[in-house]
């Protein structure tokens, strides 16, 4: 039997005997360590991790074993499987390689057995994705070889810990180069590259750089710094060990293994002396002056221009070089300003994407702050380190997925950091997939009866949840409840819910409030009525128009109650029902029915109207008109207006008075009137315009019988002539006259007179007068 499954088996025996499965879970523990789970009313999966695993938090490995992908499909009686065995052999595989490579580190490995010590923290890294993956062997294999790894390491640390003393350069971010004393020019420095006596090690603008010596002691060089390792010696038969380091220029922060007479290290800086027992300490120097800022309770101290200062914990002080040139003391001793507080994010809080963000609280007289974020919590792979910033908050736009941890000092107008903060872990993750959200209530295009409904539903805990822009709290499982107060008709919830990470789910949920009132009913006015509630139609059918409730059933019914007509209103209540007319005179019944099923009625009456409105003139229009000009004048009755030849014309109290230009000849009159129903008038006079005379064509006078003369005159006219035209005959020096009649048929007018017979010889026409129908003279004289 292999390790794993002894690890496995004996892992089953302790679920099946020490397992308490709550009320209402039914737990069947297998042989091979599993444990299958009925899953009970309100009961969630954080409550199964915290049984079986002894950690809520382990809950996405359950779901994972299931074969679900979210939380939505573990409902009550779904039977889960959780591999209590294989989950607990894997953690416990990774917290025993862990130690085992904390215990290399311990021992040096980091210096000595670089290789080893990298490959089984890489082996244990790997070891940590399969565990989240849940491929639990492939974790207690991995892990197991991360221990056998980190003893490899162990074992080569600790044969060399006798050797010559070196450094290692154990991190680097940016540019990072070094000199060693046979170099003639600087040159890169690769990770994890070893550093030995007199080698000049610098950092590049933007970039840091760490070194750490055989104890685990560390200095992490900040940007533009350049230090030198003046010393680096073991003695291997007392296992004496002596490290100084000096600082040319920029800034260092020092955090030293325990000391112990084994044990030196120092610092050296020009015109400085410097006795160090701390711990923890940070270090700059420049052209001006040299900084220091002590951070643990033992003593630091500094000595310059003949005297010196001792600096206790979260004490600062700055050496002045031109004070220290002229033999003065020209030293600041000062308090160092506290960590910040207020930190933002907190601990273990997670931010999705890619961007870091983070914030604390602004300390007081600070002239800026110092952010330090790494890979590790110790600080030895670091990511950035920003000194400078001048407000309390700091991001980096751009970082992998993964667990960082970060800290912050504040430095005062002096440019001494103070203590930094407390360490704060926070994970980046990636998550693309929108919240959980279920709504209960109210159900889909549901009927309300009362104006406050009650919105229930449940989403992803943790998440952001609005109700048409509303926020709504949320319970810890991730229910919620609240009020909505509705309006008549149709309503529309827009409930929206934002995960951590920005994700949102929405869901816009219809329903209707139809309370069981009476509706109003409002015809069109513009439908013809006789007076309120009767209306009128010159045809076969009515169209019935207007406003009611929204989304109702109308139906019109005869005095049997048979339904004559039915339609349904739109979303605004507009309505359209189109009613055929079989009586002159009936009356109906008009109902909107809601959908809840409550009707409102309204007794409406029909009526046929036929009689088109009355035109009247007071003087009937003449046939023929030898004027351009008529006045047409009378009255409209039952009409809603005029049109006079295609004019509307107005009225005042139904009675018009227009005139009219003729045109020569024939001229058309048309007077039309409609009513409000669509009956329609037409009267229709034909009037000619003549103001020519009648033409005169000739004539001629002949003796008649009986001593009379005959005259004939030809004449003609468009409009028709007069019937008569009087005349007048010379002879000799006397005149006679007369009328001459029209004859239709030789189209002449004829005529006699007497005259005496001696003078009937010399008798001729003189004038005549000729007259047409529309009253126009020609007075014709004969030469």
């Amino acid at each position: 039997m292999s390790d794993l499954s002894r690890a496995l088996l004996g892992v089953a025996l302790a679920t099946a005997l020490f397992c308490v499965v709550p009320a209402g879970v039914r737990a069947d523990v297998a042989a091979n360590g599993s444990v299958t789970v009925t899953v009970a009313t309100g009961q969630s999966l954080r409550d199964l991790a915290k049984v079986h695993l002894g950690d809520p938090n382990l809950w996405p490995d359950i779901l994972r074993a299931s074969g679900m992908k979210t939380v939505a499909e573990v409902r009550p009686g779904e039977i889960l499987k959780i591999p209590v065995a294989e989950i607990t052999a894997a953690r416990d595989a990774l917290a025993t390689s862990l130690e085992k490579i904390q215990r290399a580190n311990r021992a040096g490995a980091q210096v000595f057995a670089a290789d080893e010590i990298k490959q089984a923290i890489g082996l244990h890294d790997e070891a940590v994705v399969k565990r989240k993956a849940g491929a639990w062997t492939d974790t207690v294999q991995l892990a197991s070889r991360a221990g056998e790894s980190a003893l490899a390491a162990y074992n080569i640390a600790f044969a060399k810990r006798d050797q010559a003393g070196q450094a290692r350069l154990s991190d680097r971010e940016g540019a990072v180069e070094g000199r060693k004393p046979a170099d003639d020019i600087w040159s890169d420095r690769r990770l994890n590259a070893l550093l030995i006596e007199e080698e000049k090690v610098r950092t590049l603008s933007g970039a840091t750089a760490q070194i750490t010596f055989r104890d685990a002691s560390r200095l992490r060089l900040s940007p533009n710094s350049h230090a030198i390792i003046e010393r680096l010696r073991t003695d291997p038969l007392n296992r004496r060990e002596e490290a100084k380091v000096s600082l040319v220029e920029g800034d260092f922060y020092a955090l030293l293994a325990s000391k112990n007479k084994r044990k030196k290290f120092s610092v050296e800086i020009p015109d400085v002396k410097t006795r160090i027992d701390s711990g923890s300490f940070w270090v700059r120097n420049d052209s001006k002056s040299a900084k220091f800022t002590n951070y643990d309770n033992r003593k630091v101290e500094i000595s310059a221009g003949g005297s010196s200062v001792t600096l206790g914990k979260n004490e600062g002080a700055i050496i002045r070089r031109d004070a220290v040139t002229k033999g003065e003391a020209g030293r600041t001793v000062t308090p160092v300003l506290p960590a910040p507080g207020g930190l933002k994010p907190a601990d273990t809080d997670v931010q999705f994407g890619s961007g870091l963000k983070l914030g604390w609280a602004p300390v007081d007289k600070a002239s800026g702050y110092w952010v330090e974020v790494a890979h590790d919590p110790g600080f030895q792979r670091m990511v950035v380190s920003k000194w400078g910033l001048e407000t309390p908050q700091f991001e980096h736009p751009n970082l992998e997925p993964g667990t960082y941890y970060w800290r912050v000092a504040a430095y005062d107008p002096l440019g001494l950091p103070g203590p930094k903060s407390e360490t704060t872990e926070i994970r980046l993750q990636v998550d693309v997939a929108p919240p959980y959200l279920r709504i209960e209530q109210p159900a889909i295009n549901e009927i309300m009866r009362e104006a406050g409904v009650r919105v229930r539903g449940e989403t992803e805990p943790g998440a952001t949840l609005t109700v048409n822009g509303k926020p709504v709290k949320l319970g810890g499982d991730g229910r919620f409840e609240t009020l909505f107060e509705a309006v008549p008709g149709s309503n529309i919830l827009d409930i929206r819910s934002v995960d951590p990470a920005g994700n949102v789910n929405q869901i816009k949920r219809t329903f209707s409030y139809m309370p069981d009132r009476e509706v109003e009913i409002a015809f069109d006015a513009a439908i013809p009525r006789r007076e309120a509630g009767f209306f009128l139609t010159g045809g076969r059918e009515i169209s019935l128009t207007g406003r009611t409730a929204a989304n109702a059933r109308i139906e019109i019914l005869d005095g049997d109650g048979k339904a004559q007509a039915s339609a349904e209103s739109d979303g605004e209540g507009r309505f359209t029902i189109n009613l055929p007319v079989a009586d002159p005179d009936l009356k109906y019944t008009f109902r909107v029915t809601l959908v809840t099923g409550f009707s409102t009625t309204e007794t409406i009456r029909v009526g046929v109207d036929t009689e088109p409105p009355t035109i009247t003139l007071e003087e009937i229009l003449p046939r023929l008109v030898s004027e351009s000009f008529l006045r047409v004048k009378g009255r409209v009755e039952n009409g809603l207006g005029l049109q006079l030849n295609g004019r509307q014309v107005a009225l005042k109290d139904g009675l018009f008075d227009e005139e009219l230009i003729l045109k020569p000849g024939g001229n058309t009159i048309e007077m039309v009137s409609a009513d409000e129903v669509g009956n329609v008038r037409i009267a229709k006079y034909e009037v000619t315009f003549d103001d020519q005379p009648p033409e005169f064509l000739g004539h001629s006078v002949k003796p008649a019988n009986g001593g009379r003369l005959a005259v004939e005159v030809t004449a003609k006219d468009g409009s028709g002539l007069a019937r008569t035209a009087p005349f007048t005959v010379r002879a000799g020096d006397r005149s006679f006259t007369g009328y001459l009649r029209y004859n239709r048929a030789t189209k002449s007018y004829r005529g006699t007179v007497r005259v005496p017979e001696n003078l009937i010889a010399s008798a001729k026409l003189r004038e005549v007068e000729l007259l047409d129908d529309a009253g126009n003279r020609r007075q014709v004289r004969i030469k």
